[in-house]
C-alpha cells in the first residue's frame, strides 16, 4: 500500500497481501541473518518516482532491497522470465505487480513511474554475477529515464552476497556479511553512453 492508504494500481488485494508477508516477516528475518551494514539511507527520496539500480549478486537481493527500502512504496521488479513460466511463482508476481525482464516491460515500468507507482528496481547486469565481479551493464534503463522527465536514479552496491549464496550452492551459507550502500539520487544525463558508463563506476565503487 501506499502511504495515503490506497492499493498501488500495479498490485491487487493478494498482492499487497503477499507483499506485507514479505516486507514485514521474511525479510526482517534474511536481514536478521544476513545483513550486517546499511550505508547511505538517508539518500532515499521521499516517495516512488525514482529508479533503483543495482549489482546482482544473489538471490537474496531482492529480499533485501525490499528491507532495506521498507519505508519506500512496494518495490516493482524486473524479474527473469523463467519465474513467469513456473505457475505458482507467476501468480504470486503477477499479483504484487512485478515485471517480466523483457522489452515491453520498459514500457509499463515507465507507466507505473509516471503515475508515482514506483520506485522501480532494476538489475542493469541482466542476472546474476557468476564470478563476483560486476557483469557488463545492460543500457536498457536509458529507455524509461527518457520517458519518464525528472526521474531520479538511485544507485546501490551488494557486496557479500556472492559469498554468501553464489551460483553454485543451493542454499546460501548462515554468515552476517552483506552489506549495501545506496548512493546520491541524481538526474539522468542527455548522453547515453556517459550515462551508462557513470552508472557502471557507481554500482561498482558502492559494491566494493
Amino acid at each position: 500500500m501506499q502511504k495515503n492508504g490506497k492499493i498501488k494500481k500495479n498490485f491487487n488485494f493478494l498482492g499487497v497481501i503477499y507483499y506485507w508477508l514479505l516486507k514485514n516477516l521474511v525479510t526482517r528475518l534474511v536481514a536478521f541473518v544476513w545483513l550486517c551494514k546499511v550505508n547511505g539511507q538517508e539518500n532515499v527520496p521521499v516517495g516512488g518516482n525514482f529508479l533503483i539500480l543495482a549489482n546482482h549478486q544473489s538471490y537474496l537481493d531482492f529480499l533485501l532491497l525490499i528491507f532495506v527500502f521498507r519505508k519506500s512504496p512496494n518495490l516493482v521488479f524486473f524479474i527473469k522470465d523463467d519465474y513467469f513460466n513456473k505457475r505458482l511463482w507467476r501468480f504470486a508476481l503477477l499479483a504484487m505487480g512485478q515485471l517480466s525482464a523483457d522489452k515491453l516491460s520498459l514500457k509499463k515500468a515507465s507507466k507505473i513511474l509516471r503515475e508515482g507507482q514506483g520506485p522501480v528496481v532494476i538489475f542493469p547486469e541482466g542476472t546474476r554475477t557468476r564470478t563476483g565481479e560486476l557483469n557488463e551493464i545492460n543500457p536498457g534503463f536509458t529507455v524509461i529515464t527518457k520517458s519518464v522527465p525528472g526521474l531520479f536514479i538511485l544507485p546501490v552496491g551488494i557486496k557479500g552476497a556472492f559469498e554468501v549464496f553464489p551460483p553454485n550452492k543451493r542454499t546460501p551459507i548462515f554468515e552476517r556479511k552483506v552489506e549495501i550502500s545506496i548512493g546520491a539520487p541524481y538526474l539522468p544525463p542527455e548522453q547515453r553512453d556517459s550515462f551508462v558508463k557513470r552508472v557502471e563506476d557507481e554500482i561498482r565503487f558502492l559494491a566494493m
